[in-house]
């Protein structure tokens, strides 16, 4: 049998293009091709720094999205060579959660918020006690509703490594809430 290697661009075929071309202009030097590559994915990656750090770190929230487009347009060129299969918003996702991973480990942990629910604030200190690893698969999954398949591209683990991880964390997770059943979660 033979396997044929995920370029992605069957997930996204439109937005894989629009990134291309993006990048292409970016590297040229066209300022409102950069303009658009920030409006295209600037919400999307500020809002999974936002849900990963939890409310009251907006503002390390915006330094790391910062950060993260920092680190992203420095090697906007293997983007714009053709270099790489893995879409550009999966790029930033990886460079965020590690910019997060950093920020938390230099940074004390909130006090729980008032505007979050008994159980997200209960769900966000079971993370919270994950390692590194497991707490960006875990946020991926459970905050950005993201595939297995696409958490693996994120993370650049193979496919059954994620979901091995994937497994671990989501069982973690649900031992340490309160409201646990006692019941093994069912994780595809």
């Amino acid at each position: 049998m033979l396997f044929r290697r995920n370029t992605y661009k069957d997930l996204d075929p439109t937005g894989f293009t629009v990134d291309r071309e993006l990048a292409l202009r970016i590297a040229g030097g066209h300022r409102d091709a950069l303009e658009q590559f920030l409006d295209r994915h600037t919400g999307p990656v500020y809002g999974y720094v936002v849900r990963r750090l939890g409310p009251g770190y907006e503002q390390l929230a915006a330094r790391i999205v910062t950060a993260t487009f920092d680190r992203a347009l420095r090697n906007m060129k293997r983007y714009a060579g053709g270099r790489t299969t893995v879409p550009v918003r999966f790029r930033l996702l990886r460079i965020a959660s590690k910019e997060v991973s950093r920020a938390l480990r230099a940074t004390p942990r909130p006090v729980a918020s008032s505007t979050e629910s008994e159980k997200l604030q209960e769900l966000r200190g079971a993370i919270a006690r994950l390692p590194a690893r497991q707490q960006t698969l875990a946020c991926l999954a459970l905050y950005e509703a993201m595939p297995a398949s696409n958490i693996a591209a994120v993370t650049g683990l193979s496919a059954a490594r994620t979901m091995r991880v994937l497994r671990g964390a989501l069982r973690r997770v649900h031992r340490y809430t309160e409201h646990a059943t006692g019941e093994e979660p069912y994780i595809g």
